[in-house]
């Protein structure tokens, strides 16, 4: 999956790495490095976008958050609920969304 940070920031997310691609002048368009060594979206529908943070439902049942900087688990408290009630094989049909309003809220089912 790959989502936009900035105009000319955005975020490769790999099965094995985090890589934050950023636009460059000269011959390569783009420079990459690695961000960190996260579980990846249990799918691309997975991976939502609320002003410049992406969440994403990871593979292994937890949540994740990437502000451009730093990645950090926040569904810790809800993995064990998902690896007891739904199969790993369904983590792939998962889709995330923002609800807008006054008080936005992040929903994956």
């Amino acid at each position: 999956a790959c989502r936009a940070i900035t105009r000319t920031n955005f975020v490769v997310y790999g099965d094995k790495a985090q890589m934050l691609g950023a636009a460059q002048l000269g011959t390569s368009p783009f420079r990459f490095e690695v961000v960190a060594y996260l579980p990846p979206p249990a799918s691309t529908s997975s991976l939502v976008r609320h002003g410049s943070t992406h969440y994403w439902m990871a593979r292994d049942g937890s949540f994740w958050s990437f502000d451009g900087i730093n990645s950090k688990e926040i569904g810790r408290e809800v993995r064990r609920f998902i690896e007891d009630n739904i199969d790993a094989g369904s983590l792939g049909e998962a889709h995330g969304t923002v609800l807008t309003g006054r008080r936005p809220k992040l929903i994956w089912c």
